[in-house]
């Protein structure tokens, strides 16, 4: 986490000297049509899972005598704030 905010697990010069610490990108260590499709699918799953568990357990199933069905703006306000704190959960 220190080096996602701050970005310097090595010096400038360090980068520049030694070439062994681009060996992930030199050899397409992580970057594979694969490894981006299970990311993708990762990312669609969890999202749709947190849409439809935040949507059905705020709103429900239930329309409410005068039609209201429940709040959208509370319900996609609460899904920002799980998503942000998934991203941050997943980036620790």
């Amino acid at each position: 986490m220190w080096y996602a905010i701050f970005d310097e697990e090595f010096t400038k010069s360090t980068f520049l000297n030694v070439p062994k610490h681009f060996w992930i990108g030199l050899t397409d260590e992580y970057y594979s049509i694969s490894l981006l499709s299970l990311s993708l699918l990762k990312g669609i799953v969890n999202g749709l899972a947190i849409t439809l568990y935040v949507f059905c357990t705020l709103n429900g199933y239930r329309i409410g005598a005068d039609g209201d069905n429940g709040s959208f703006w509370m319900s996609s306000s609460i899904i920002y704030g799980v998503v942000v704190i998934n991203a941050n959960i997943w980036v620790l």
